[in-house]
């Protein structure tokens, strides 16, 4: 699964208190914390307490006392350089300077607002960068990186989508969690694999650029109402729409390999549109969609299927069940928990008579 915010359909397992360290066992974690390998290949700098990554905000002081030419000994032969979780609010201009040999730089859960200085990077060598959870407030810095194969900017205050025109051999692109409102300037990237723009501000599906290779697209949690505008993706085999605005499967004829398709709270009151997906779908999440009522007909062709998530819909009639899942010989997960027909105090055993195939129901294994 990619960054995307996949509706979890486990229960939330109670996890213990942690047990208070003793004074040596704070000292041990705490050497633990801090990791550098300067043998010519890699500098990892932890963080200075276990924080959590989810930042406070600008209030947050910043490490007064980092160093950055002490964090990279021996910066011609450095290949992967790590900061993370030092509250650095900005890249100095000399800071990237001089790394020629690094193949990959990281510098998540940060407080950085301004990127630009990532252009000091060797774009000749530089394959992927990652300023994960961050402050930036938009993309810069990245245009000569023509190398760059993985750009994550995954959890930060970008508004638009641009300046990656350059970047031809990109696979992998991560923007979720933005304030990104429209899908634009993506055209050059033929060579995505995966594509991740879920929680942002998006209207309308569009100006998706021709993938041949791409694998997984993320567009959940954003403000889509229809689904449309999809290139002939012939390799796709995950879709992601949960927590859009969506009330009807359409324009999904040409999208013919999908395995898994999400589309978990959204506001769907009926299931069909799915037929052209039969030959290989096998993950189908209409889970959280509370005018869903019935399932009908809508699962007859899917034959492949193996994991159904329909909880917390208003499925009410066994009946309905019986007929929309008898003929699915090869399911295995079933998530219909939080129905109407949960509260029959045989729920789990029809199932699994209506289904034998069945090995888990909701978070429990069958027995």
């Amino acid at each position: 699964m990619s960054h995307s915010e996949i509706s979890v359909k486990n229960e939330n397992d109670q996890n213990d208190a942690p047990k208070e360290q003793t004074a040596t066992e704070q000292l041990a974690t705490a050497l633990k914390q801090v990791s550098v390998n300067t043998g010519v290949t890699t500098v990892a700098v932890a963080s200075d307490a276990e924080s959590d990554p989810e930042k406070e905000g600008d209030e947050e002081e910043e490490s007064k006392d980092f160093d950055w030419v002490a964090a990279i000994p021996d910066r011609a032969n450095i290949t992967w350089l790590d900061i993370q979780k030092k509250r650095l609010r900005m890249i100095p201009e000399d800071a990237l300077r001089g790394l020629d040999s690094c193949e990959e730089v990281c510098l998540r859960y940060n407080l950085i607002k301004d990127m630009s200085p990532v252009r000091f990077l060797n774009p000749e060598t530089l394959v992927e960068l990652d300023l994960y959870d961050n402050h930036l407030k938009a993309i810069d810095g990245v245009e000569t990186l023509v190398n760059l194969q993985k750009l994550d900017l995954s959890y930060n205050n970008i508004r638009k989508i641009e300046k990656l025109e350059n970047l031809t051999n990109l696979e992998y692109l991560y923007l979720c969690s933005n304030k990104i409102s429209k899908i634009e300037n993506l055209d050059t990237l033929t060579k995505l694999i995966s594509l991740e723009l879920g929680a942002n501000r998006i209207r309308k599906i569009e100006n998706l650029p021709d993938s041949p290779n791409l694998k997984e697209l993320h567009l959940a949690t954003n403000k889509i109402s229809k689904i449309e505008n999809l290139p002939k993706y012939e390799k796709l085999r995950v879709l992601t729409f949960q927590e859009n605005r969506i009330s009807e499967i359409e324009n999904l004829e040409h999208i013919n390999n999908l395995e898994e398709i999400y589309l978990g709270g959204n506001a769907f009151t009926e299931i069909k549109g799915l037929s052209s997906l039969a030959e290989n779908l096998q993950i189908l999440d209409f889970s959280v969609n509370r005018g869903l009522k019935s399932i009908g007909t809508g699962f007859h062709e899917l034959v492949n299927l193996t994991d159904i998530w329909l909880n917390s819909c208003s499925i009410e009639s066994w009946k309905d069940v019986d007929a929309a899942l008898a003929p699915l010989k090869q399911l295995d997960v079933i998530y219909l928990e939080h129905n109407p027909v949960q509260e029959d105090v045989m729920y789990r055993k029809k199932l699994q008579l209506i289904s034998p195939s069945l090995t888990q129901i909701d978070a429990s294994l069958c027995k």
